[in-house]
């Protein structure tokens, strides 16, 4: 059985990588994976190393490979194509390297397909890639592309924001927010630093609620060995069912990778047998376009890449004049071409294939006889008017629904403005006006105090002062008395005490003593000796004449100073997000509001307590103003007209309403504005002359001739009524098919 070898090329931003599979019947093999090698002086060179690193594993009977498959970033492709800037590089690199073209794999796809594969599940997940101050964001859901976006940050400290971000745009009410994350890339350090940012952010408060994950996200780093491996297996499974995968084991791996990069990898090393490939989902079939067929011999189809007929479609311009009044308008958040869904992991390069003439159809010839007329018996008279009818039934009755779905054509320019309240644009001075809005609010909001606090009485009794000096004392109000366990009490008035009579005889003088603190354990009996100030108690001392008495404490709740700031801070996030409500219901629909540009400040606040109050709650009483501004979509319109105009390709439309703007604030007051304006062009066509080239054709050939429409994806083709497939054709009569025009999504 005949062995076919094919080479795979990572893309990455700064580096490229490549590795070298085989496909004998339906089993595929990863035979060798090279190093990285960055890209420097030009793509071609580093392609030349990273394939001349994999040379000491290429199979003898290889030969010399010329076949290859490109991995290509996500922002490399527009509307199912590579975009014409990077064909012709790719083009060049494979004129220069003579290498001959097969395809392409979508990164991200890549990985959709091979977390199916080893994990029997659609992948359902963030997808993060980019450096150099750029950052590009994929999302899935149930293995198809849910939304791109991508961003730029000019300091690392910018990054958490560029994330943040990132969800924000992919997330929405339809599509929550998953707890997967995986990261792939050529830059290590930076993958490292999104990942310590998913996991160590507290993304509900850094988005303002918008995203929220349930719990901390799992993130997964594919390396560039995980990449090549399922590019390669994405690649081997366009070309038919695959019964088993064996890929090389890490040490016979060229290059130097790091450390981590088979750690997410569970079938290294091993054979994948066919009962475990039956898990495996199937992939949408390619278009003629792709280069491949499915369940035919490849080498009995004659296909090759054409590079220049792929070059020269982007500037052909349709034959017929079309209009666009029936377009639909683009909805939003489909500003990326791979949100529209394609036929398969592979698009073409452009495929020249035979085509099979269709038969031409016999004509019905009437022949006139001169032979001599007999009456029509009544027997047969009556099927042939039976035939005839069902003749006029079936070229007369059917009509048709046919539903283009077109994948729009992206376009996107970014500025950078200054807001100005009033005036008018001006694109010399970047200044674009604003229309300002302020609204007030207020509110009240009430929480459980949590401070404690003790409170309770002071201990009193009465002592006798003793003398034993020859020299009399003076003892003020408040002088200390210490007692057991240094427990403090303070005389309640001065007291004078006379000298001792006889060295067994001191000066005594009684007065009154409280304790210096509360509590139960200052309640002394009668009898106990204390130390007066700081006189020997050998010399001076105090005697308990009266027991202290009285003395008792208990805890009681308080509203503490963090109670207080809970509260407010508390209300103000509601507040805020109320009057940011209230700004955006009182602007009108010809105005664009700008959330970000909203600041608030406190207008008055009142707290129905005081720091150590006993009470079990708090209240407060909030003020909250907000200045926030809007944009009129006429500014926008116009904005839009001027920079995007001139650069709508050949046989497309444009009209100002089918952009989406994108605005971001920055600066301390809020001025600063980054705009981003995306038109999602759909291609002008007209769905008369389109019903009038489907008139009585196949729906085999009918698909055939709607995919020659730019940015075709597919067509949904329904027939009423639904006659047996021999004779089941679009209506003859043009104005019995009804042709609609949609995005493909």
């Amino acid at each position: 059985m005949e062995t076919k070898y094919y080479w795979s090329l990572l893309i990455l931003k700064s580096s490229v990588s490549a590795s070298l599979w085989s496909r004998t019947g339906e089993e595929t093999t990863v035979c060798v994976i090279g190093g990285q090698e960055k890209i420097e002086d030009s793509l071609a060179d580093a392609v030349d190393k990273a394939l001349s690193s994999c040379s000491d594993g290429v199979p003898a009977d290889a030969g010399e490979p010329s076949d290859v498959v490109f991995g290509v970033s996500p922002d490399w492709v527009i509307g199912g194509q590579i975009s014409h800037e990077h064909l012709v590089s790719l083009k060049e690199l494979c004129e220069k390297l003579s290498l001959k073209a097969s395809g392409f794999v979508v990164i991200s796809e890549a990985i959709a397909f091979d977390i199916k594969q080893r994990e029997g599940a659609s992948l359902s997940a963030f997808l993060f890639t980019g450096g150099n101050g750029e950052l590009f964001a994929t999302r899935f859901h149930l293995g198809q592309p849910a939304g791109q976006w991508g961003g730029e940050f000019s300091e690392k400290s910018e990054l958490q924001m560029v994330v943040g971000k990132g969800l924000s745009k992919l997330t929405s009410d339809s599509i929550p927010a998953v707890s997967r994350v995986i990261l792939y890339g050529d830059s290590i350090d930076f993958l490292n630093t999104v990942r310590d940012i998913l996991i160590d952010t507290d993304w509900k408060e850094a988005t303002e609620g918008q995203v929220s994950f349930l719990h901390t996200p799992q993130v997964e780093i594919f390396s560039a060995r995980d990449l090549l491996v399922a590019i390669s297996v994405a690649a081997s499974s366009e070309m038919g069912e695959i019964s088993s995968v064996v890929l090389p084991d890490s040490d016979s791996t060229s290059g130097d990778f790091d450390s981590q990069d088979v750690e997410d990898l569970e079938v290294l090393g091993r054979e994948i047998d066919s009962k475990e490939h039956e898990n495996l989902s199937p992939i949408d079939m390619p278009s003629e376009k792709l280069g491949f067929v499915y369940n035919q011999d490849i080498r009995t189809v004659e296909a090759k890449p054409n590079f220049e007929e792929l070059l020269d479609q982007e500037d052909e311009v349709e034959e017929e004049e079309v209009s666009s009044e029936n377009l639909h308008k683009p909805t939003k958040n489909s500003s990326f071409a791979n949100k529209q869904r394609l036929k398969g992991l592979f698009s073409g390069f452009g495929v020249k294939k035979k085509v099979v003439p269709v038969a031409q159809e016999e004509k019905l010839h009437i022949h006139k006889s001169n032979a001599r007329r007999f009456p029509v018996p009544l027997f047969l008279l009556i099927p042939i008017l039976i035939m005839a009818a069902l003749f006029g039934a079936w070229y007369f009755l059917p009509s048709a629904e046919v539903n283009l779905a077109i994948s729009p054509r992206s376009l996107t320019v970014r500025e950078s403005f200054a807001a100005s309240s009033g005036g008018q644009l001006d694109l010399a001075t970047k200044t674009i006006p604003v229309v300002e809005t302020n609204q007030t609010i207020s509110g009240q909001k009430t929480i459980a105090a949590t401070g404690t606090k003790t409170v309770g009485d002071r201990a009193v009794g009465v002592v006798v002062i003793r003398n034993g000096t020859s020299s009399g004392i003076r003892l003020p109000a408040g002088a200390l008395l210490t007692g057991p366990n240094s427990l403090k009490f303070t005389i309640d008035e001065s007291a004078s005490v006379s000298a001792a009579l006889s060295p067994t005889t001191p000066g005594t003088v009684t007065v009154k003593a409280t304790a210096s603190a509360i509590g139960a354990e200052y309640n002394l009996p009668g009898g106990d000796s204390l130390s007066v100030g700081g006189f020997s108690k050998s010399e001076i001392d105090a005697v308990v004449e009266t027991g202290f008495t009285g003395g008792l404490s208990r805890q009681i709740t308080a509203v503490s100073k963090s109670d207080m700031d809970t509260l407010e801070k508390s209300l103000t996030e509601e507040l805020t997000d109320k009057v940011r409500q209230k700004v955006t219901e009182s602007l009108s629909d010809d105005l664009l509001f700008i959330p970000e540009s909203v600041v608030t400040s406190v207008v008055n606040r009142s707290f129905d307590r005081k720091v150590g109050d006993e009470a079990a709650n708090l209240s407060l009483n909030l003020e909250v103003s907000a200045v926030g501004y809007s944009i009129a979509r006429e500014t926008l319109n116009a904005l839009s007209t001027q920079y995007l105009s001139s650069q709508i390709p050949s046989g497309y439309s444009f009209r100002p309403e089918m952009v989406e703007p994108a605005i971001s604030v920055s600066g301390e007051n809020k001025r600063a504005l980054s705009i981003s304006l995306t038109a999602n062009l759909l291609p002008d066509i007209d769905p008369d002359s389109v019903a009038a080239s489907l008139s009585g054709k196949k729906t085999t050939r009918a698909q055939e001739i709607v995919s020659s429409i730019p940015g075709f994806v597919r067509a949904d083709i329904t027939i009423t009524p639904s006659f047996p497939e021999a004779i089941r054709f679009l209506p003859f009569v043009k104005n019995r098919i009804s042709v609609s025009i949609s995005k493909s999504q």
